[in-house]
């Protein structure tokens, strides 16, 4: 990276960490060598505020400041294939997996969250909070039926959302 990195996520086997930037490129490292594996991903046109691999190793989602959702194969032999899904109108803040891996959950500072079809890229739903200064961060609870969402006023909440299906 030629700038400071944001964010970080491990592969699921170990064997590979991604790293998000303010350079706008995600990396890929080998855990083993320590080296860089094929080149940088870049697409995004803004800082990379979050990356996550998906619990099958097989994509690595990321969002940027430049308010643009991106699911990359992870396939590193291969060519980098990516997919985009819009929607949010400020900085998506964080992408999380669903437990299963069916679904994307993204947050914002336009004050929602997402659901995504982690295949497609298509939304299946959102919801808005009324934190004035949008959801920071995000996870899923390991059975898939709670949401917790940080906010920048220091609170914590917990969605209930019974199964992946949100």
């Amino acid at each position: 990276h030629r700038h400071g990195m944001i964010t970080l996520s491990i592969s699921t086997d170990g064997s590979h960490v991604e790293t998000g930037s303010f350079d706008n490129i995600i990396c890929v490292w080998n855990v083993e060598k320590g080296q860089l594996v094929g080149e940088p991903l870049t697409g995004h046109t803004h800082w990379v505020l979050s990356v996550m691999y998906s619990p099958d190793g097989k994509t690595i989602a990321s969002c940027s400041d430049d308010r643009s959702v991106r699911v990359w194969s992870a396939e590193i032999a291969g060519a980098m294939e990516e997919r985009r899904a819009g929607g949010h109108e400020l900085s998506v803040n964080s992408v999380a997996y669903s437990p299963s891996g069916k679904q994307l959950m993204t947050c914002s500072d336009d004050r929602t969250f997402r659901v995504w079809d982690a295949l497609t890229g298509a939304g299946v739903t959102m919801r808005t909070t009324d934190d004035k200064d949008g959801v920071k961060s995000l996870c899923y609870s390991p059975d898939g039926k709670k949401v917790v969402l940080g906010f920048a006023d220091s609170t914590v909440r917990i969605w209930e959302v019974g199964s992946e299906d949100v």
